[in-house]
């Protein structure tokens, strides 16, 4: 058994996916810990492969922040990943991961590039990978002050929330969150803020993630950070996410918790502001206008269109997908993928 690193599965009403995941890491030898939401249990004999490694904690009654903090006190690893239920993280590169750390002591959280997956409308079997993040396809915090580091970081940022952590660091982070983070999608700041104050992270060049791309995932449909900030409605949680991190990271800098939420809070504003800017100035590509010209020419413009989106989704995808280890990889996952939407498996409980 691996006893360098444990998998926590955060899941809520998507079974289905569970047993997915359940099964892609039934082959490895890590521990699995699953944090379950869903009012009804889930039924751990449905899962295939090897059980002895899952330890299943039923916790209807509890926030994401919640599920995390508790299962966190559980692991004894000195490494920890999460991996969301309809994710896929590479084993092989988890160990890429944990050797950098261990060779590493000044970086607190370590992770590799992410590609997305998505269904083909219509066909059952057609799974497409898509290039992500092609602007960043390596990253290295430089700066040895926390508070620049914080600065650096979300001047450019890129979510570590499914990196792999050190088991200590991250407990710290969640221990106490559950009393003052409300909002879903603030945990995704908890993983990066206090592991980025005891050290840095990197981003390593080798496939890692593979994401499920959807317009209705919880990542879509709750509000962001700008939300957060800028709506009044947010303002208490937003000034008890701010408090928190305060009484956290001051105790690691020397500082009054007054003095910590003073430099914290310019850092998490600006880039809540150029999130809402983005929001503001998204508007069509030149590309695209022109794409939408050739589109209109009578039978020969939709065949072009698609060849020169598919010929430029490959060569973006060529960047992220580079060995054969890695496309061997992607034909495990797509074969998974496609079995479990030929089987409909993705009903809640």
């Amino acid at each position: 058994m691996n006893t360098d690193i444990s998998i926590i599965i955060p899941t809520h009403n998507r079974h289905g996916y569970l047993t997915r995941i359940l099964e892609y890491y039934s082959l490895t030898d890590i521990s699995l810990f699953v944090a379950d939401s869903t009012a009804k249990p889930y039924d751990i004999n449905l899962a295939s492969g090897k059980l002895d490694r899952v330890h299943y904690f039923h916790l209807p009654q509890k926030s994401l922040t919640g599920k995390i903090a508790f299962i966190l006190e559980k692991v004894r690893s000195p490494y920890v990943v999460m991996c969301a239920d309809d994710d896929f993280i590479i084993p092989e590169a988890l160990l890429k991961c944990i050797s950098f750390l261990k060779d590493n002591e000044a970086f607190s959280s370590a992770m590799g590039n992410t590609i997305c997956y998505k269904k083909v409308p219509g066909a059952c079997e057609k799974i497409d990978f898509l290039a992500m993040y092609t602007d960043r396809l390596s990253y290295r915090s430089q700066e040895e002050d926390p508070f620049k580091r914080l600065q650096q970081f979300f001047h450019s940022y890129r979510t570590i929330f499914c990196a792999v952590h050190r088991t200590d660091i991250l407990k710290q982070a969640f221990r106490d969150a559950e009393q003052w983070i409300r909002n879903l999608f603030l945990n995704e700041y908890i993983t990066a803020i206090y592991p980025l104050v005891k050290g840095h992270i990197i981003e390593l060049p080798f496939l890692y993630q593979v994401r499920e791309y959807t317009e209705y995932s919880d990542d879509k449909t709750t509000p962001n950070i700008d939300t957060v900030l800028l709506d009044k409605n947010f303002e208490k949680e937003f000034e008890d996410f701010l408090t928190y991190h305060a009484l956290l990271i001051s105790p690691e800098i020397n500082q009054s918790v007054e003095n910590s939420r003073h430099f914290l809070r310019p850092i998490i504003m600006q880039f809540a502001h150029h999130v809402h800017s983005l929001k503001k100035t998204a508007n069509v590509s030149f590309e695209k206008k022109v794409g939408k010209l050739f589109f209109a020419i009578p039978f020969i413009g939709p065949p072009m269109i698609s060849l020169f989106r598919k010929r430029k989704s490959a060569v973006a995808l060529s960047k992220l997908v580079r060995t054969d280890d890695e496309k061997k990889q992607l034909a495990i996952i797509h074969e998974l993928i496609s079995k479990y939407f030929k089987k409909n498996s993705f009903s809640t409980p």
